[in-house]
């Protein structure tokens, strides 16, 4: 049997186990599952403020399971990071616990494949972005970080079904999760009405001034391929 079968195997194993064995496990899964569903800011913040001096490491395993599992809005957890944390600490422990969840859902994707990754995100959206990805994957996802209407998670995934560099990955969600990150801890609210539009005007913006840049990127190296190729026909 190969090692990568027994790793896949091993992993969801151990991981059915701690489930099923420690009922403080069961129990705090269902909690933070009922308040993910119900969006309820003061009760998420009572939830992660009652883990006292483990509550960096409770926010942090929150943001991973959203994620992965639940796939619900980030933004309540950003805000009560800031909220519970402070500003600068509060955007830190945003920014890594989004870096953590990202990188999991991108190697969940890697490791399972397609088929584990249409049980935690529909196929539909996978298949919609999927050939995007596929052929500009390193270039978009800086972008599309960028973009608040594209489900975060759903990049991650992507991004993990392609061959792309999990290097070239972590820095685009590293610098493209960043404005979103920023703006809500700083206003400690979730957008409504005006002030959402405003927000998403401001982070589409970007994402445009990203697009010109990497269109041009892009453009640049095809040149430089079609020049190399054809220097390969004359030199044979």
């Amino acid at each position: 049997m190969k090692k990568s079968t027994v790793f896949k195997a091993g992993t969801i194993i151990v991981m059915v186990l701690l489930y099923f064995t420690f009922e403080p496990i069961q129990q705090n899964t269902k909690q933070a599952l009922f308040i993910m569903e119900n969006l309820d800011q003061g009760l998420l913040e009572g939830y992660i403020d009652s883990f006292g001096s483990f509550s960096t490491i409770a926010s942090s395993l929150l943001m991973v399971f959203q994620s992965v599992v639940a796939q619900l809005p980030r933004d309540i957890l950003v805000i009560a990071n800031a909220e519970l944390f402070g500003f600068s600490k509060g955007v830190l422990i945003s920014w890594t616990a989004s870096l953590v969840a990202a990188s999991a859902c991108f190697w969940i994707a890697r490791a399972y494949g397609r088929k584990a990754s249409e049980k935690l995100i529909s196929r539909f959206k996978l298949e919609r972005v999927g050939g995007v990805f596929e052929k500009y994957g390193k270039h978009l996802v800086l972008m599309a970080r960028l973009i608040p209407s594209l489900p975060f998670d759903l990049v991650s995934y992507a991004s993990g079904l392609t061959s792309m560099r999990y290097r070239s990955f972590l820095i685009g969600t590293a610098i493209g999760q960043l404005p979103m990150i920023l703006i809500h801890s700083y206003f400690k609210e979730a957008f409504t009405g005006n002030a959402k539009v405003i927000t998403s005007g401001i982070l589409f913006a970007l994402a445009a001034i990203v697009a010109i840049f990497l269109s041009r990127t892009i453009l640049e190296e095809k040149t430089l391929k079609n020049f190399q190729n054809k220097g390969d026909e004359k030199s044979a």
